[in-house]
């Protein structure tokens, strides 16, 4: 379902005292990730942020996957083994706070833990 038409790119940046230095510029087709017509005005303050949809999950996995492998890329450049280990040990919990499908590709979020200034944090803590 790939158009091409409806690109953003996102800041997206690490909320992590290991990995607090990695951002990442993301461009992301809007268009690959559209929620069924029934979910598409759901709350985007934080409201029903709790309840994660089918799309909102592939969504942050896409992304959470993105800046996994940019940390990994830059590890690796650096040989860094030991923290590639520690990446190894919690890229499982990567994960985004305070957001729908639509506030991520909106900016729409002002929740805890959410985006600030139009970054949005992907957290590894919790």
């Amino acid at each position: 379902m790939n158009t091409g038409n409806n690109t953003i790119t996102l800041d997206l940046r690490v909320s992590c005292s290991i990995f607090w230095k990695y951002q990442l510029m993301l461009k992301v087709n809007c268009d690959d990730f559209v929620e069924p017509s029934s979910n598409s005005h759901s709350h985007i303050n934080g409201e029903d942020c709790n309840s994660k949809t089918p799309v909102f999950s592939r969504l942050e996995r896409h992304l959470c996957d993105a800046m996994i492998a940019h940390i990994h890329e830059d590890l690796a450049i650096n040989n860094d083994e030991e923290k590639i280990q520690q990446l190894c040990e919690i890229s499982n919990k990567f994960h985004i706070h305070g957001h729908t499908t639509r506030s991520l590709l909106q900016f729409q979020s002002n929740a805890p833990h959410a985006d600030h200034g139009g970054c949005i944090y992907i957290c590894t803590h919790c």
